[in-house]
């Protein structure tokens, strides 16, 4: 009863989160749809008087309407890594412990093993959601994981701590543009 109620847990999650996803990009394409409509009426007229420019910048969704749909964004994946993980999990527990070419000690061995390693993802898991990631942090971790696969796929090498610093350096370039800007 305990797995199936889990498992419809993380259906009705999925679900959910893939709605909220939906509604959020149907908003966002709505706006913009809306804003070239606009844009196509303002090129018709002579556009002289900055309306053109007026019109735009009154219909395009700013900056922070793709901002708030980040999370929602992240939550569908998460729910669909969440799937993935368990299903995956559940499969490779079915094959190590139905295994009938080794003996029942050895699969309770198998079994005391899953666990030892469930207890230590459970640990790890645990410290890293005590420190929630901002929207920026996301968005420049995005950044830094697109322009590390252009330059793989270019043929360059790049390491993990190559990505760590890349993160260091936006960040502390971030700061440096928040200083200059409240000094003016």
């Amino acid at each position: 009863m305990k797995k199936k109620a889990n498992s419809f847990s993380n259906d009705m999650n999925l679900v959910s989160s893939a709605y909220k996803s939906y509604q959020h990009a149907n908003k966002l394409n709505q706006k913009m749809a809306k804003a070239v409509a606009e844009e196509a009426e303002g090129e018709e007229g002579d556009g002289k008087d900055g309306s053109k420019e007026k019109v735009k910048k009154q219909t395009m969704p700013d900056m922070s309407e793709f901002d708030e749909s980040i999370p929602v964004f992240l939550e569908l994946a998460w729910a669909i890594n969440v799937k993935d993980i368990f299903k995956t999990i559940k499969n490779a527990c079915k094959k190590l412990f139905d295994d009938s070419s080794v003996d029942v000690p050895e699969r309770v061995r198998r079994a005391k093993a899953v666990l030892i390693i469930g207890q230590v993802f459970f640990e790890v898991g645990k410290t890293s959601n005590s420190a929630e990631q901002n929207v920026e942090d996301i968005k420049t971790r995005a950044e830094i994981a697109v322009m590390t696969t252009m330059a793989k796929a270019q043929g360059q090498e790049i390491h993990e701590s190559d990505a760590e610093e890349l993160v260091r350096q936006h960040k502390q370039m971030q700061e440096a543009q928040k200083q200059q800007q409240e000094a003016s």
